[in-house]
């Protein structure tokens, strides 16, 4: 989304730009109305975020995780040095491993 703002209102437009459309699937996936979300905050009204704690289906394909979560190219050890360079993608993966989802 991008935003616009003229004298104290403000306006949301969702964006057409190739770099705004991969992060879009993301606020589908935690459930968040896109719709009420833009109203709410043209309104100038609070809009809440409700998180569930359930478990979701992970994808540990290499080519994925180095292109959408690290987003960066493969470093010369891999997956591995990309992760231990990236301490959310290195919590990601502990949390996996320890609850026994991390498989190759």
């Amino acid at each position: 989304m991008e935003t616009e703002t003229v004298g104290q209102k403000i306006s949301l437009e969702v964006s057409s730009k190739e770099s705004e459309a991969v992060k879009q699937p993301y606020l589908a996936a935690l459930g968040v109305d896109e719709v009420q979300m833009k109203s709410a905050l043209e309104a100038a009204t609070s809009f809440t975020l409700r998180f569930t704690d359930q478990q979701v289906p992970m994808i540990f394909d290499e080519k994925i995780w180095l292109e959408r979560v690290i987003e960066k190219p493969r470093p010369q050890g891999g997956l591995l040095e990309a992760i231990l360079d990236n301490l959310g993608a290195a919590l990601i993966s502990l949390a996996a491993w320890r609850k026994g989802e991390w498989r190759e």
